[in-house]
């Protein structure tokens, strides 16, 4: 783990279960997608298509709105496509903040 010379945050692959650390970056390995469960332990997800889509950030943010409901807050700056309206969707009726 180095730290990106543009943020100085350090920078790594996610392990299963690894906990989630402030000021870090965390990059999904190929192929898969990424969840969060038991209060911020990230876990590595087999890779799963809705009607040929990969749909990687709406899996995330899901996952996100089922670990901390209320607490749960949700971001997406762009994108293709709807990935990620879902999972706000979700976060929302979780009672949770979303922006986009």
């Amino acid at each position: 783990m180095s730290p990106d010379p543009q943020s100085r945050m350090p920078v790594r692959q996610v392990a299963d279960g690894a906990l989630v650390e402030p000021d870090h970056v965390y990059v999904i390995p190929p192929n898969c997608s990424l969840g969060l469960q038991h209060h911020r332990r990230l876990l590595v997800l087999e890779r799963q298509e809705e009607r040929g889509f990969h749909l990687p950030v709406d899996t995330f943010l899901q996952t996100l709105a089922d670990d901390l409901g209320p607490k749960a807050i949700g971001v997406v700056l762009s994108g293709t496509g709807s990935n990620g309206t879902r999972g706000l969707k979700a976060i929302k009726a979780a009672g949770g903040m979303t922006l986009a």
